[in-house]
């Protein structure tokens, strides 16, 4: 399992890649990020704060995982005065597509394949 991220107008880079569970091998683009792999199915990818990390402050992030099984993704935050998501997908030699966005208590999903699932929380 791999996680990977893509600034506007730059190539992907590795952040983290694993082979197996409890293994997590941390490359060059990783700054501000934390990954673990606690089991087979479940690799973690966590940031404190995106806007602290971002070479870019202004753009958004794009953050990808390259598996041939399911895979599910969280994103909790906290004390965002504008809690909004936006989930992307980046099919190879594809460009980044739309799966999923909120505003507080709604959202939106896009038919651009993938299953979305989104729990609200206050």
């Amino acid at each position: 399992m791999f996680w990977y991220r893509q600034y506007p107008g730059k190539e992907l880079q590795l952040m983290f890649y694993s082979a197996a569970a409890g293994n997590v091998n941390e490359e060059g683009a990783a700054d501000g990020f934390t990954s673990t792999r606690p089991s087979g199915s479940n690799f973690k990818l966590e940031s404190r704060n995106l806007c602290e990390v971002a070479d870019y402050p202004t753009d958004f992030r794009c953050l990808s995982q390259f598996a041939e099984q399911g895979v599910k993704l969280q994103c909790h935050v906290e004390g965002a005065s504008t809690p909004r998501m936006f989930w992307y997908r980046q099919d190879p030699g594809k460009g980044l597509q739309l799966m999923f966005y909120c505003y507080h208590q709604s959202s939106r999903s896009r038919g651009v394949g993938g299953r979305v699932h989104r729990q609200a929380t206050e």
